[in-house]
């Protein structure tokens, strides 16, 4: 295969084309395109590739929907004139200027906790294991350590509570 046929098949399966289509825009079955992917690992590597970067580019904007984001767009704007002449009367120009406008897009909660869960699992499903390996985790060491502490004073207090004599 070519490396411009390569190219093509690269951007079909990068916009989002699948094993079938792909086999109909190359004008064979499906079943006969998987006897190549088989065949020809060039192939099989472009389709791979193309998917590859839609996947990222999939993750991309998943992530920048969870975040939030700003965009400027041009906006047209229309500017009317109107002179006046001796004599002559009302002049009226138009035209239209383009000015920046900026949107903002704020952050889509939906997506951020899809983005999470995904990427994230152990810390991020809906029902985490109880058996979770916390100590790679800087902040959960510091929460424990915390909370030891906090049961060490409680128990120092309790006991000193019980040690002060009663009074009759």
């Amino acid at each position: 295969m070519t490396d411009d046929g390569l190219a093509e098949i690269r951007s079909w399966a990068r916009h989002g084309d699948t094993d079938e289509m792909i086999a109909k825009r190359i004008g064979i079955s499906r079943s006969y395109f998987y006897t190549w992917l088989n065949k020809y690992a060039e192939i099989k590597q472009a389709v791979k590739e193309g998917r590859r970067i839609e996947l990222v580019e999939q993750e991309d904007a998943l992530k920048k929907a969870g975040l939030g984001y700003k965009i400027t767009v041009k906006k047209p704007i229309k500017l009317r004139e109107e002179k006046q002449k001796a004599g002559e009367g009302k002049i009226v120009t138009e035209r239209i200027e383009y000015a920046d406008e900026e949107l903002y897009f704020p952050p889509n909660v939906a997506a951020l906790i899809f983005y999470l869960k995904n990427r994230a699992p152990d810390y991020w499903k809906d029902k985490p294991k109880d058996n979770v390996e916390e100590s790679d985790d800087p902040l959960n060491e510091l929460l424990k350590r915390l909370n030891e502490e906090a049961e060490r004073n409680k128990d120092a207090k309790e006991t000193a509570d019980t040690d002060k004599p009663l009074d009759s």
